[in-house]
């Protein structure tokens, strides 16, 4: 039996389905497939777009599937800071130990030599993930506490220096060294 692919009419349950796989973040085209293989019905994915995707009758359906999904996978071990810390472990174990990579023989077949290695370059990927896994994703310098003066005369940086509870550039104490003699900034 050929589906209508003009005018579907999708039935409670399948529009459930629907709302629930956008929310699982499905693309319109991986969606159709679904419909095909689950309940046989063939509908376009300007479809999908028109009738779910952008219409706001459907968001609120679609959020608290969403909702629903995320605390489903609140609850997977993986979310948990220590089961990802001790997975990148491992993972830096494995790259830390010294693995086979060849091995020479000579004309008779007798071994010669053999030459191992480490996987150097996940060590720092490893590391670097177990950085912002800990400290979360803040970049290693922090500029909120460096302050650049170009462009500023000495007593304007003297000011904003004291303003900000920062210490004066040596190259300014240097040249100005009488002048901040006994004064506190």
């Amino acid at each position: 039996m050929e589906a209508d692919i003009r005018k579907p009419k999708l039935s409670g349950k399948q529009r459930m389905f629907v709302c629930s796989l956008i929310a699982a973040g499905y693309n319109s085209t991986r969606i159709v497939q679904e419909l095909k293989e689950t309940f046989d019905i063939q509908v376009t994915i300007h479809n999908i777009w028109a009738n779910y995707v952008s219409r706001k009758k459907w968001q609120p359906i679609i959020a608290r599937f969403r909702d629903k999904f995320d605390k489903e996978l609140i609850k997977h071990p993986l979310m948990s800071k220590t089961n990802r810390l001790n997975i990148v472990k491992e993972a830096l174990g494995e790259a830390m130990t010294w693995r086979l990579d060849k091995v020479y023989y000579d004309k008779e077949g007798n071994e010669i030599s053999r030459v191992e290695k480490r996987q150097l370059g996940a060590i720092a990927a490893l590391i670097r993930e177990a950085r912002a896994e800990v400290e979360g994703d803040k970049p290693l310098i922090d500029n909120s506490k460096h302050y650049h003066f170009g462009g500023m005369t000495d007593e304007q940086i003297i000011k904003l220096a004291g303003e900000k509870g920062v210490g004066i550039p040596d190259s300014i104490q240097g040249r100005m060294g009488s002048v901040l003699q006994g004064k506190q900034i």
